[in-house]
């Protein structure tokens, strides 16, 4: 991972948290962000799904004629 993207990450997570960084809790700090990036994949994979079933069969209300 790109340093300066996981410091911010890292910088973005003790925001949040309000707790000074040390050594012993930085792994805790990765453990939250692969969690994160778990959750992220999660709803990402959700939205594209429900695209995709869109796209298949769209809503009958998309296909109708107007009256």
């Amino acid at each position: 991972m790109n340093p300066a993207l996981y410091n911010l990450l890292v910088y973005i997570c003790l925001l949040f948290k309000g707790t000074p960084r040390l050594d012993k809790t930085q792994n805790d700090i990765h453990d939250q962000l692969i969690l994160i990036g778990f959750v992220m994949l999660f709803i990402l994979g959700i939205i594209i799904g429900c695209v995709i079933c869109f796209y298949i069969k769209p809503p009958e209300y998309y296909s109708t004629p107007l009256a």
